[in-house]
C-alpha cells in the first residue's frame, strides 16, 4: 500500500474539500482518503497510486500542491 500526504494551496472552505472528495472518491487506485481544510492537506492511499495522479486531479480542480510527499502508514 502506499500512502501520500499532499499539501495544498488554494483551499478555503468546506465545499473546496467536496470538490476534491468528490475526485478522489472516483478514483479507482484511491483506496482510501482524507481532507483536511484545517491542515490544507490531503492524505490518500492506494494499492497502485501514483502521487503524479493525485498531483494532476487536485490541479485540474484549480488547486497548487505546494508538496507531495510519500509517507509510511
Amino acid at each position: 500500500m502506499k500512502n501520500y500526504l499532499l499539501v495544498l494551496e488554494g483551499i478555503k472552505c468546506g465545499g473546496c474539500t467536496s470538490k476534491i472528495e468528490r475526485v478522489l472518491s472516483e478514483l479507482p487506485e484511491v483506496s482510501n482518503f482524507s481532507v483536511s481544510l484545517e491542515e490544507k492537506t490531503v492524505s490518500a492511499q492506494g494499492e497502485n497510486l501514483k502521487g503524479k495522479l493525485l498531483k494532476t486531479a487536485i490541479e485540474k480542480l484549480g488547486f497548487s500542491v505546494v508538496s507531495l510527499n510519500k509517507t509510511k502508514l
